[in-house]
């Protein structure tokens, strides 16, 4: 068993033998900061680590441990403790003394509240997944109402710890809990924390750790949570007639206990962050306390309101000043302490922001600072925030206001106002016509009203000087167009933007009927050379072939596109004729040459009998579009594979084939292939003939060699498959049988006469019928 588990066992062996007053822990919560890669080198990565408790004062150690083990876990399979370390307590701060009777008495055996931090560098080995910090201690305070048996439970922080490639800082909470609330009162906490990374914090409800007993794997995750007593659970901390309940965006957490004593209550903190495009979840950070009920005398809760009314999420550009006034007023005239806090207040640090002109001021250690102002019945602040360059993230910045009255039994009115701060950038035509072009407008995205310094570099500002709105003139023939705007008195926080010359082109290279659509589509080949300073989209239009009427428009696609496939045709009766459209910059519509696609038809010509096998005419209109060096024709028999039956030149346009014995069901395709050195190519559609492929039986053999009646012939034979041909002599004997015959059987061996015939087909019909064997 490792050291930290033989510690814990220890100490739960001292619970067990000494009186309640030994349990003494009513939460806290384990933070961390990454360092560098400087430590040694089995464990290069080194992290600053803080464990917060909160410790009951009425227990044998009211300051907390002079030090405790914390132990970190590879987040890898099985999570492996990769390092143990022993954490000495840096700081002991009262945050909660007893209170006047007259206020009401703490739960018994409580009598205030200890904040003990331990914090110590850290060095940890490669784990590509992060690592679990934990920290296991022994005990909780005893009679915590939902919780079963409460003191034999240790308390288990946990932080999970992004990787080391994901350099991070976990959210901190800038306020420490608040433990004393009021019974049959709502109360509220600020469990709001900050991010010094600027990553998206969520706020929920966990279910407190602990571990009963000693005996542990040693490689085990110590992550046992707690038995809820009856009636309570993570979502009713209170019971029955109580409530919870915390605001995912901000933290701020209201309570509601209709009972007098202690509840625990734990609260994660999620941390997301945009990496590679997708938002992902680096890791939680757990805030665990107990909250401590008590009868209070009436008072109300102080009221704040705001300038932005209700709006608390407020946005500002690089370059801009926000301002707005908060009121706290007292409903008792009590007096009272108006409170803004955020990481924005940092005094002399680089966030220039002022609660009344007041700076900020940040407690050592910390990332958030405060301003606090005070009065009697109503307390009015002015906020003020110049965001400068450098300030612009995706995730707000908090503002925190509160207004806490002086009365006994103190309350506080809460509310958020979330910051976010926007690069400066511009939006504006990215273009402009070689032509020259007049009256282009350009703003500062998100602040078209604010005031701006612009400069433009081969163009001329006509008005706007010293907004957040211009207009440009960009003169004939200029080549590049650069304009930039920055804030008034600063060069060092600018935006910059191209304006980029039109000198699009729309180009249709191709059209050509789709054969695996059956017909029903045809795809376009486009281009747009000289697309980068347009950002419009090509127009499709078509109309039947050899129509003068107008075109319809089907459909639309961005100038980057190569292709575009229109699925309203029917290319099997018609061909189509179709041209692009594309507006530039000067507002003139550039239109591509027109092409029109082929249509095919064929007309079969059955057999007349004999030796005649039919034939196919195959037509087809001419491709339209390029210059066609030749056609191709192809067919496809009975379902079988395509094969190349032609090539004639680009001039033909019609084609005669004996093509009975191919198939009884036969269909044409025509390709047109340009004059290009890479010849472009047009299909056509399907035309396709039946051919009825009679059999037809001959009654003489002269096997002499001549080429005529050699043999005994049967028409279309071959598009019988399968077939079995027995031949008689005169005297009703088999002289000959074969299966799949093809048109060979020449009398061999047999003597001049007559004999006869039975054909029989795989379906069972059959064919009789004599022949005369001349030799």
């Amino acid at each position: 068993m490792n050291i930290f588990l033989r510690l814990c066992g220890l100490l739960l062996l001292i619970a067990a033998v000494l009186p309640a007053s030994a349990s003494h822990l009513m939460g806290g919560e384990i933070t961390y900061k990454y360092l560098d890669n400087a430590g040694p080198a089995a464990r290069p990565f080194r992290y600053e680590v803080v464990v917060t408790h909160y410790i009951n004062q009425n227990s044998l150690i009211p300051t907390g441990a002079t030090s405790i083990f914390v132990l970190f876990h590879s987040r890898s399979a099985n999570n492996p403790i990769v390092a143990e370390e022993r954490f000495a307590r840096t700081s002991v701060t009262t945050i909660n003394p007893s209170s006047s009777s007259s206020c009401g008495q703490p739960p018994t055996g409580v009598v205030g509240v200890t904040l003990a931090v331990y914090k110590q560098v850290v060095n940890l080995p490669v784990s590509p997944s992060g690592y679990y910090a934990v920290c296991n201690i022994t005990a909780r305070n005893a009679g915590i109402l939902n919780v079963q048996n409460s003191g034999s439970y240790s308390m288990t922080l946990f932080s999970e710890m992004a990787p080391p490639q994901l350099p991070n800082t976990s959210p901190v909470f800038p306020d420490t809990a608040v433990v004393f609330i009021c019974r049959g009162d709502t109360s509220l906490v600020l469990n709001n924390a900050y991010d010094a990374d600027g990553d998206r914090l969520s706020y929920s409800f966990g279910t407190p750790y602990g571990v009963v007993g000693s005996a542990q794997d040693d490689n085990a995750m110590p992550f046992t949570s707690l038995t809820y007593a009856a009636g309570f659970s993570v979502n009713q901390p209170f019971g029955a007639g109580g409530s919870a309940r915390i605001d995912a965006n901000t933290g701020v957490t209201r309570y509601f206990a209709p009972l007098n004593g202690a509840f625990i209550v734990a609260v994660d903190v999620r941390e997301y962050r945009m990496v590679n495009g997708q938002e992902v979840l680096l890791g939680t950070t757990r805030r665990d306390v107990q909250l401590l009920t008590r009868t209070c005398q009436p008072n109300a809760t102080p009221q704040l309101v705001t300038s932005t009314g209700s709006i608390r999420n407020l946005t500002v550009v690089e370059g801009q000043t926000l301002e707005f006034t908060v009121t706290a007023s007292d409903p008792e005239g009590q007096a009272l302490t108006l409170k803004a806090s955020s990481a924005l207040l940092d005094g002399a640090g680089p966030f220039d922001a002022f609660l009344n002109n007041e700076p900020g001021v940040v407690p050592a250690g910390s990332a958030v600072g405060s301003v606090s102002l005070s009065g009697i019945g109503t307390v009015q602040g002015r906020f003020r925030f110049a965001a400068h360059c450098g300030n612009a993230r995706a995730i707000p910045y908090d503002v925190v206001l509160s207004g806490t009255d002086e009365g006994c039994n103190k309350k506080t009115g809460v509310t958020v106002i979330r910051i976010t701060v926007l690069p400066l950038t511009i939006t504006g035509t990215p273009f402009y016509c070689t032509a020259g072009s007049g009256s282009l407008v350009f703003s500062v995205s998100g602040a078209p009203n604010g005031q701006f310094q612009w400069a433009i570099a081969g163009g001329v500002i006509t008005s706007g000087q010293g907004t957040g709105t211009i207009t440009v003139d960009v003169p004939a023939g200029a080549t590049s167009v650069t304009l930039t705007v920055s804030e008034p008195g600063s060069q060092s926080c600018a935006a910059t933007f191209t304006i980029r010359p039109d000198n699009a082109a729309v180009a249709l290279n191709t059209a050509s009927v789709d054969a695996a659509a059956q017909d029903r589509s045809i795809t376009l080949a486009l281009q747009v050379p000289g697309n980068s300073g347009n950002g419009n989209r090509v127009q499709i239009l078509r109309r039947d072939a050899g129509s003068t009427g107008a075109y319809t428009a089907v459909g639309n696609v961005a100038n980057t596109a190569t292709s575009f496939t229109d699925n309203t045709v029917d290319a099997d009766s018609k061909a189509y004729q179709y041209q692009l459209n594309l507006t530039n910059a000067c507002g003139t519509v550039l239109s591509s040459q027109t092409h029109t696609t082929i249509l095919t038809n064929a007309v079969a010509t059955q057999s007349a009998g004999g030796r005649d096998v039919g034939k196919v005419q195959v037509t087809w209109t001419a491709y339209q579009g390029f210059a066609v060096k030749e056609y191709r024709i192809s067919r496809v028999a009975d379902n079988g594979t395509a094969e190349l039956v032609a090539t004639v030149p680009g001039t033909q346009l019609s084609l005669d084939l004996p093509s009975s014995t191919a198939g009884f069901n036969q269909c044409f395709r025509v390709q047109a292939l340009s004059t290009d050195a890479v010849a472009r190519t047009s299909a056509s559609n399907d035309a396709c003939v039946r051919f009825d492929n009679k059999l037809g039986f001959y009654n003489i053999i002269t096997p002499n060699g001549d080429g005529k009646n050699d043999v005994l012939w049967i028409d279309n034979v071959q598009l019988y498959p399968r077939n079995t041909l027995t031949i008689f002599n005169r005297w009703g004997k088999q002289v000959y049988e074969t299966r799949n015959y093809r048109n060979d059987y020449g009398g061999q061996e047999q003597a001049q006469g007559m004999y006869y015939y039975l054909f029989q087909l795989e379906n069972g019909t059959s064919y009789k019928g004599w022949f005369e064997l001349v030799r």
